[in-house]
């Protein structure tokens, strides 16, 4: 299923499409593409790694791994000499699978880049990293907004239980049970 909206789909390289239409979810759409010595390609659910083969067919991609938001903590863009790296991080991704060549890393976390970069193309990665940080942050900030809700929703849940219970003892009315009640489901 191809996802034509985002404009950098059509400049990948086929084999790059291929992939991606084969293994993007229902409804999962392409936000960010990273592309140097490789193509990092964000989705609104996890990135996509690509490095170039120089085994046996030195211009074509394979997929190194994909990576879900959730167990990511950051991305990072740094520079050594004429070459750096965008690395994704996370539990169990280490820079030191870099083995000291930006150019070709080894890691499937990580995409080598050029420091000659000038312009929109250094401008379009800058940009690509801060995009990839901030799809990581928002699937965090919704992973934990469930969570901190629940034991509210209990809380109110077993308010209203006390409250109806201390109704029917007589202690309150029907018509401040009703009242506190419906104050109650107005917080959740």
């Amino acid at each position: 299923m191809e996802d034509a909206s985002h404009p950098d789909r059509a400049r990948l390289h086929k084999e790059i499409n291929r992939v991606l239409d084969a293994n993007l979810g229902s409804g999962e759409a392409v936000r960010v593409v990273i592309s140097w010595y490789g193509v990092m390609v964000g989705t609104d659910r996890r990135v996509f790694v690509f490095h170039y083969s120089d085994t046996f067919h030195p211009l074509t991609p394979r997929l190194v791994g994909t990576f879900s938001y959730s167990m990511l903590t950051g991305v990072t863009m740094s520079m050594m000499g004429f070459y750096g790296h965008v690395a994704l991080v996370g539990a169990g991704l280490f820079e030191s699978g870099l083995g000291g060549n930006y150019q070709k890393p080894s890691s499937p976390h990580v995409l080598g880049i050029q420091r000659t970069l000038r312009g929109d193309k250094s401008r379009a990665i800058q940009d690509g990293v801060a995009e990839l940080r901030r799809l990581i942050e928002a699937a965090h900030a919704i992973t934990v907004q469930p969570a901190s809700q629940a034991p509210v929703m209990n809380d109110i849940a077993g308010q209203i239980r006390s409250l109806a219970g201390l109704r029917d003892q007589g202690i309150i009315t029907a018509a401040e049970f009703e009242s506190k009640k419906t104050e109650l489901l107005a917080r959740m």
